[in-house]
């Protein structure tokens, strides 16, 4: 409660949820474990008790550091593609656990023609890096089987490799 009241109280329009549901969605990704607890299982693990959506950096250095000083614990949260098992909540972790839901951070916010570089935030899925990249003339390239719903932050958290890492190599080069 203290922590949420101090996110609140610094940002008092940041978007919140606990409902069942949205805590769920946030705690399981793609792997074949948690597919199967999806499907079959009749109780599942722990998920985050909160689930947020900063829309700038600025927000998530605020809730990092209410985090911080209330001891809550943060796992970033981009497509919810991960089959790196990156989402589960550890079923022995007593602290609040929230979600940071990176999707309205999904803006391109320069691209510097002379560089080829560009800043690109955590949450801008695949499709939309290459559409709004390709806007201005220019690709990433770089494209992993989950393209469609996973995101730039997603890419780096797990260092992704793409179908065409033979030529423009795995995110980390990129």
């Amino acid at each position: 409660h203290a922590f949420v009241a101090g996110v609140q109280k610094l940002l008092p329009k940041v978007e919140l949820y606990s409902d069942h549901r949205c805590r769920l969605r946030h705690g399981l990704g793609c792997t074949m474990e948690e597919v199967w607890s999806i499907r079959y299982a009749k109780k599942i693990g722990r998920v985050p008790d909160l689930v947020m959506y900063p829309k700038s950096h600025n927000e998530v250095e605020i809730i990092v550091k209410e985090a911080v000083e209330h001891d809550a614990v943060i796992i970033p949260y981009g497509g919810g593609t991960t089959v790196s098992g990156a989402l589960q909540c550890p079923t022995n972790e007593v602290r609040c656990i929230v979600s940071l839901d990176m999707s309205r951070m999904c803006r391109i916010k320069w691209v510097d023609r002379e560089n080829m570089t560009a800043c690109i935030e955590a949450g801008t899925i695949g499709t939309e890096i290459e559409r709004k990249l390709g806007n201005v003339g220019f690709i990433m390239g770089h494209e992993p089987d989950s393209y469609e719903h996973s995101t730039m932050g997603g890419w780096i958290a797990t260092n992704a490799s793409g179908m065409k890492k033979n030529v423009f190599g795995n995110i980390e080069d990129i």
